[in-house]
């Protein structure tokens, strides 16, 4: 079985990508102090953080003298990146214009001017502000964590004679989450002797309490220290805390090394294979007794047992070397991403039958021989993770049985997106890493190495690129491990609050399109000619960290597909696209490769570790550069997620039942309001590498058609059970579907597949019909998969006319999105009709499916024409376009007979309709005109001898409220 790690910090980086909520870590009632009591009565230091604009004013700030406050927040210790700012209601001079905040590890602060304290940012020239009450935001850089924090006025704007106040300071960040330690108390611990006082025993370096280690050996700068064997096991080490003990400074340690080694045990504190992972010289001298210093490092190497070792003490003593405690900052490494079983391609078939490929993967110290890799030539394989696209941050190798010269020496990883990967030669690699091996020391030894990368990939390559000997035999190895987790997702969802840089774009191609989840796309003629263009646009689950961006090109001119895009943050409040607030340069991806194929996702990664509430996407220029203007079908912003807010994430549409043939596989859907980590679940229990907004079964029979699926927000709700069942199309009436695939927008053109089951009235073998006008350019197939026969055994045709093709915006996910995606429209006063021909007697059921184009609100008409007028049948709708559909997937009847009573709808339905001579035909249109297009028609159902409905179903007035997706 794989070994699977739980872990809250995967690396540096992933750390830096998770959902953040930016908010200040200090509450009411934490404790305060101030810098003087100077202060009035009602308009002490309590204000500065009560949440309310009550002013603290501190007459220590006249004259460009300093005064401020320290805060102690209660969550403990907290990890601050930015400040937020209010002023108060009077007197601009009194405002702040220069800034310190300082932070503190010591156990307690007493006092204003006591402790120890660090600088972690001074704001300059904070920018003079008349309006009262206003917020201002300052983001900056910070990787350490603090207990205490001392907030400092250096100067006021004035500068002020009287004083300095503020209405309220907010120190935006969270609960620190770097480097933990991976000790704890009851770990196994070797001294470098036993030459120590009896109550002063190398257990105390780690008992998490401030009792001291004394170790006389390391007086007159000899070394001495202690092993340890965190039982959390493989862990990598980034930096360490040392607590200076009650007395003695001189015995305080001044240089200290740190070592790590796999071994599988360490019995003596001078035994075993180590590596010196960092070497800290001249730590400057501690100003007090417990406090705490933390010192970090570069690490990529995990080690199960560490060697910590002062060479040198700050007398040096004479006596001794002494600490309180040792904390060892690091994680445990993030899990494999891959599982036994998953798609794995040997780089050839040169192995020995029994030491093929699958053993690298499986779990256990079976071995991997590739004879290629004799001679300092590579091998390796592809391998694809069944959890899909991931991130991976490291890698663990196990040495096999025997020959350490087969051992990898040199490793190359790469990652790809393509589709799939057919063998190992081919296909589009990037470069994530390539490391230098260590010689193992041990057979079925493990190492585990980090590195950087932020770029997720759906498949891996795995090269060794050179063994230890080199060996003239072959390369070895028992198990790679790639480690990591999930790739980014969106933080953004329909619906989010989005600002265009401007309102220059046609009505059904607003900015909305850009964030929708659908190919709709946003054009803005303001980015013609290399001007730049974009939008604003705020994400409901509140301040997150991305990493990455995702950008899909719209239907067509490639020559207005984005080039050079900027993307920036800002934590203040937004109203707009340049309405005043202060923005952050997050990065700049330049030269954007141009790419022909339409609706094409493009993915780029970067290193970012601050949160922000809004950003600000800008088109600097096109590939054309067009001289229209610039146009995007969809943007993501892509953070990853290491933990869940429950009280946050949230299913915003469940998954419903599906139908589907016989031997067919089913496809759920789900959609959350946030990038949450998913599982699905089968009758209860996981299902392995089933982690997507989207599941697909296996074919479903007679046999397992009774399975029930759920999915899990994972730690957080369940959704509810569905299940699949098989549609029987001989126990239904025959019909003959038709559906538009359109083109030019929106996603369009989008076919139906012949074994999709959709529909009011459910059926399969939909046609595709892909012209605007004409007749049907293939023969019709029924709801049986048979020709279409009608009067005489002739075959069943249509002819139709119409003002053109579009598409609808609705996706192309599952069986009822393709059937409404594409369209025809009938603009105002034109003249668009359907007619079928050849159409036995009998009493028939019409169904027309009228989902509209996105932002545009027309009323429309669908007429089903009698053998005379008198015999007309009208029914009179206000069209549902797309953007009211999406949120919603239900069908709603439009019913009413009357044009001045008209109801929201999206489809209509004429029962008892009888052809006359073997014709049926129906006309649609609109009145509403100052829309780029008309109205919809999507979809037809033509349904032979079928009943009529007892009783209709409701229809709506008004945008209905949104449910679950059908």
């Amino acid at each position: 079985m794989k070994r699977l790690i739980q872990t809250v910090l995967v690396s540096s980086i992933l750390a830096a990508s998770s959902i953040t909520y930016a908010q200040s870590v200090a509450q009411p009632g934490d404790p305060v102090i101030a810098s003087s009591a100077n202060s009035p009565g009602s308009e002490g230091v309590a204000n500065a953080i009560d949440g309310k604009p009550t002013k603290y004013l501190n007459f220590d700030g006249s004259n460009s003298e300093p005064s401020g406050f320290i805060v102690s927040p209660s969550l403990g210790k907290t990890l601050v990146t930015g400040l937020s700012m209010q002023t108060a209601n009077d007197a601009p001079d009194r405002d702040v214009k220069v800034v310190t905040l300082e932070g503190s590890n010591d156990a307690e602060t007493t006092a204003w001017d006591a402790g120890n304290w660090e600088l972690i940012a001074q704001i300059d020239d904070i920018p003079a502000i008349g309006d009262r009450f206003t917020t201002q935001t300052f983001s900056f850089e910070n990787k350490k964590g603090f207990l205490h924090y001392r907030w400092t006025v250096v100067d006021t704007q004035g500068p002020s004679t009287c004083c300095m106040q503020i209405a309220e300071v907010g120190f935006l960040g969270g609960v620190y989450s770097g480097p933990s330690d991976v000790t704890q108390p009851g770990d196994a611990v070797i001294a470098s002797s036993a030459n120590s006082p009896g109550s002063e025993g190398v257990a105390n370096a780690l008992d998490g309490q401030p009792t001291k280690y004394l170790n006389f050996d390391g007086s007159n700068s000899n070394p001495s220290g202690f092993v340890v064997t965190p039982s959390l096991g493989m862990t990598y080490v980034t930096g360490m805390a040392l607590q200076s003990a009650n007395d003695a400074p001189d015995r305080d340690p001044k240089s200290i090394t740190l070592e790590g080694s796999n071994d599988d045990e360490v019995t003596a504190y001078d035994s075993g294979n180590w590596q010196l992972i960092t070497q800290i010289d001249d730590i400057p001298a501690w100003t007090g007794r417990f406090q705490t210093k933390e010192l970090f490092f570069d690490n990529d190497r995990a080690f199960k047992h560490y060697r910590w070792v002062v060479t040198d003490t700050q007398g040096p003593s004479t006596c001794c070397m002494q600490i309180a405690e040792v904390e060892l900052l690091g994680a445990v490494p993030p899990a494999d991403v891959t599982s036994p079983g998953d798609a794995v391609i040997a780089s050839s078939s040169n192995s020995p039958g029994s030491e093929g490929v699958a053993n690298a993967i499986d779990g256990q110290p079976t071995k991997y021989l590739n004879f290629d890799g004799s001679n300092s030539k590579p091998s390796g394989f592809v391998v694809t993770p069944s959890i899909g696209k991931t991130v991976i941050t490291g890698v663990h190798m196990q040495s096999a049985n025997d020959a350490p010269d087969r051992d990898v020496k040199v490793v190359r990883i790469e990652g790809s997106n393509d589709d799939e990967i057919a063998d190992y030669d081919s296909g589009n690699w990037q470069l994530i890493t390539e490391m230098n091996v260590p010689a193992y020391t041990g057979r079925f030894q493990s190492q585990v190495l980090m590195f950087d990368n932020v770029w997720a990939f759906k498949h891996y390559r795995w090269i060794a690129v050179d063994t230890q000997g080199p060996s003239t035999c072959c390369m070895q190895i028992a198990e790679v491990e790639l480690l990591g987790g999930s790739a980014p997702k969106d933080v953004t969802s329909p619906g989010d609050a989005v600002y265009a840089s401007s309102s220059n774009s046609p009505g059904s191609e607003g900015v909305a399109n850009a964030i929708d989840g659908q190919p709709t796309k946003y054009l803005n003629f303001d980015g013609s000619n290399s001007k730049p263009s974009g939008f604003v646009v705020t994400p409901g689950i509140g301040s997150t960290t991305i990493t990455g961006v995702s950008m899909q090109t719209a239907n067509d001119a490639p020559d207005r597909d984005v080039k050079v895009v900027l993307i920036e943050g800002t934590n203040d409040a937004v109203s707009g696209w340049d309405d005043g607030a202060s923005w952050t340069k997050i990065t700049q991806i330049d030269d954007i490769p141009a790419i022909g194929d339409r609706f094409t996702t493009q993915e780029f990664y970067f290193g970012n570790d601050k949160s922000y509430t809004s950003y600000r996407w800008t088109v600097v220029d096109t590939q054309g550069p067009s001289t229209c203007c610039m146009q995007i079908a969809e943007v993501e912003f892509l953070a990853a997620t290491t933990t869940v807010d429950c009280d946050l994430a949230a299913f915003k549409r469940q998954p419903v039942d599906v139908v589907v043939l016989d031997g067919e596989p089913a496809t759920f859907l789900v959609e959350v309001n946030g990038p949450w980590p998913l599982q699905w679940h089968k009758n209860g229990e996981p299902i392995s590498g089933a982690v997507s907004t989207s599941y697909t079964t296996e074919a479903v029979n007679a046999g397992n058609a009774s399975d029930k699926y759920s999915v899990q927000i994972v730690g957080c709700e369940m959704s509810t059970e569905v299940v699949a069942s098989i549609h029987d199309p001989s126990a239904h009436p025959v019909s003959i579907g038709l559906t538009f695939n359109g083109s030019g927008a929106n996603g369009a053109p989008t076919a139906m597949n012949p074994t999709d089951v959709a529909g009011v009235q459910l059926q399969a073998y939909w046609n595709n019909v892909t012209n605007g006008s004409g007749i049907n350019e293939e023969i019709l197939l029924n709801s049986l998969g048979e020709d279409a026969l009608g009067v005489e055994d002739y075959d069943i045709t249509i002819d139709f006319q119409s003002s053109g093709n579009w598409g609808a915006g609705t996706g192309d996910a599952n069986p009822t999105q393709r059937m409404l995606n594409g369209l025809l429209h009938s603009q105002p006063n034109a003249e668009s009709h359907i007619e079928f021909e050849e159409i036995p007697d009998g009493s028939h059921t019409l169904i027309i499916y009228t989902v509209g184009i996105p932002l545009q609100f027309q009323n429309q008409f669908y007429k089903l024409v009698g053998e005379d007028e008198g015999d007309d049948r009208v029914v009179y709708t206000n069209q549902m376009n797309a953007d009211q559909y999406n949120p919603i997937q239900r069908y709603f009847r439009g019913t009413s007979t009357d044009p001045n009573n008209r109801t929201l709808s999206n489809y209509v339905r004429f029962d008892n309709v009888k052809p006359v001579e073997g014709y049926i035909r129906f006309e649609w249109g609109t009145t509403t005109t100052g829309f780029d297009r008309g109205v919809a028609v999507n979809a037809v159902q033509l349904i032979l001898n079928n009943p009529a409905l007892d009783i209709d179903p409701p229809s709506v007035t008004s945008n209905p409220v949104p449910t679950v997706a059908q």
